[in-house]
């Protein structure tokens, strides 16, 4: 159950965005089932700095600054951070050359912490990187995630139009996100054409919104919805004073749509400059939607996977 809702998730998820809610995932699963508390998972989110730090030490102040100094001494209302064998400041300040030597290290987050702190958990783990060398806490939670969840929460595996048709009606239009590199459109006239839905038979629309297409993009919708076709409606964020009258056209077919509709959205995402909360779409469109974030991969890896998977058994 928890794969299938993260996997129904991750399909609408920017690639930034799909570790840290793998992340929240696994470390929510481990609160409720006790390994973790929850205070020191509000210390891992936000590495407070602690208002009455001491003064810090001289042996330490060469590699280590004040910011961090307070947020370890934050780390000691942790019980394991400030066990009978001493509190961490205090083996820091002790072995501050083995501490100076961990945190230069390229993968701080697989190699032996210093003395005093190598049974420490991966979550404990992940509380040090968090405050000593954040620049490795994306991998170290990667790794996490693995050993919590499994590998199925980090290896995405290649978009499939077939699973995202069997989970969708003809009351959810299904939303692709545009990105550059990468086109929906040869992978859904591709499957539709194994239903028998061609632009050749009448039962295939593909339309590129712009000015004039508004009336022809409704029509399209109604001829479809009674006759059992599909309609592709593309770069809809180009028509924003129009998306209203989508979102009554998507209202009222919903009453006579037949079964094999099917309405596939294309639009842009917000641009930096307008931030992420810039609605483009009316969130009701959206909330109808399977929304598909199917970025181009940007490693060996995910290249490779998505190129074996254009492959089938049969060639």
């Amino acid at each position: 159950v928890t794969l299938f809702v993260f996997s129904y998730l991750r399909r609408g998820l920017l690639d930034k965005d799909k570790l840290t809610v793998a992340s929240m995932l696994a470390l929510r699963i481990l609160v409720r089932s006790g390994p973790v508390e929850p205070h020191a998972l509000n210390i891992l989110i936000r590495a407070p700095l602690d208002p009455q730090a001491p003064p810090m030490p001289e042996s330490t102040r060469v590699w280590l600054t004040e910011q961090q100094w307070a947020q370890l001494k934050s780390l000691e209302q942790i019980a394991v951070f400030k066990s009978s064998t001493g509190a961490l400041t205090q083996n820091l300040e002790q072995d501050s050359l083995g501490w100076k030597r961990w945190c230069a290290e390229e993968r701080a987050e697989a190699a032996d912490l210093p003395r005093g702190c190598r049974e420490l958990s991966t979550f404990h783990r992940l509380l040090l990187l968090r405050v000593l060398r954040p620049d490795r806490i994306g991998a170290a939670l990667t790794q996490f995630v693995v050993d919590n969840l499994g590998s199925d929460f980090v290896d995405q595996p290649p978009f499939d139009m077939a699973q995202t048709y069997e989970e969708s009606t003809f009351l959810t239009p299904i939303f692709f996100v545009l990105f550059p590199g990468t086109d929906p459109t040869p992978v859904v006239e591709g499957f539709a054409r194994t239903l028998s839905m061609t632009e050749s038979n009448g039962r295939f629309t593909n339309i590129s919104m712009g000015q004039g297409q508004e009336q022809v993009a409704i029509n399209a919708l109604n001829k479809a919805a009674k006759d059992g076709g599909w309609v592709m409606l593309q770069n809809i964020h180009l028509m924003q004073a129009w998306l209203k009258s989508l979102e009554r056209a998507l209202e009222l077919i919903e009453e006579y749509a037949t079964p094999e509709f099917r309405c596939i959205l294309t639009s842009e995402p917000p641009s930096p400059l307008q931030g992420t909360l810039w609605e483009m779409v009316p969130e009701s469109v959206l909330q109808r939607c399977v929304k598909i974030a199917d970025e181009a991969p940007t490693d060996l890896k995910s290249n490779l996977r998505r190129a074996y998977a254009k492959f089938s058994q049969a060639s």
